[in-house]
């Protein structure tokens, strides 16, 4: 046991010492006033108490809170002469439907300088995030980033450096400054990290939360259409009244 924790528990030990003191007191506004104000005592820390135990909600950024997929196939039509767009996408594999000419090359986009520095933000993203937080969740900005390449790699062109995590850190700052940086974690196995529900779009990641009883919200898009479940929500608004539910979520902040 800490220091801290010691102090904790000896300080607990000396209230309850109050005890026999109480019992021998006759003076009834004496005790009035010590039921008041100990009742005050045990709601203030009780709350505290329970803000300890808050739920956290891991939340994917890309297609989800950010507009990542618009982005990159506007890159690649460009390149390409194309006009995909993202619901001619019906699985997660987007290699399948670009030009042969382009095939695995479309991934190559993910190390563009600044690609996912300048994304819209989705429709109520903000508001989504800002509600949970006034309702006393936790949010963690769990997403996976692709390779870049660091200061050190070559580049054809070697002023300009793709730092996809870093541009996704300086997008959250600007258009999320209510989740601390300290709250966003990097990983493509997001089951790894612990919470209590996970919103994200990925058919693969959805599913390896079903198959180890982890709660997940499916954000609905083209590319995982296939998948069977009674937690997909059509948009931001639809997750955060799931959320509440999954959640036993009762007195919420409007």
């Amino acid at each position: 046991m800490n220091a801290e924790n010691k102090r904790l528990l000896s300080l607990l030990q000396e209230l309850q010492a109050i005890e026999p003191i109480l019992l021998k007191t006759s003076n009834k506004e004496t005790k009035k006033e010590i039921e008041t104000f100990l009742q005050n005592l045990y709601k203030k820390y009780l709350n505290i108490i329970k803000k300890e135990d808050k739920k956290v909600i891991l939340v994917d950024m890309d297609e989800v809170l950010a507009d990542f997929i618009d982005a990159w196939l506007t890159l690649y039509n460009q390149d390409y002469d194309d006009n995909l767009t993202i619901e001619d996408l019906k699985s997660w594999n987007t290699s399948l439907y670009v030009k042969p000419a382009c095939g695995e090359k479309i991934y190559d986009y993910f190390k563009k300088p600044g690609l996912f520095r300048h994304l819209k933000v989705r429709p109520y993203a903000q508001e989504f995030i800002q509600n949970l937080l006034d309702n006393n969740y936790t949010v963690l900005i769990v997403s996976d980033s692709p390779e870049g390449n660091s200061y050190c790699d070559y580049t054809e062109d070697t002023t300009r450096i793709g730092n996809p995590a870093d541009d996704k850190r300086k997008w959250l700052a600007e258009h999320f400054p209510m989740i601390p940086s300290s709250h966003i974690i990097f990983t493509s196995q997001k089951w790894y990290v612990q919470g209590d529900v996970l919103v994200d779009d990925k058919p693969a990641t959805y599913q390896e939360f079903e198959k180890r009883g982890r709660l997940s919200i499916l954000v609905d898009q083209p590319y995982n259409k296939d998948i069977v479940t009674k937690r997909r929500a059509k948009d931001l608004r639809e997750a955060e009244q799931l959320i509440y539910q999954l959640t036993g979520a009762k007195e919420l902040v409007s």
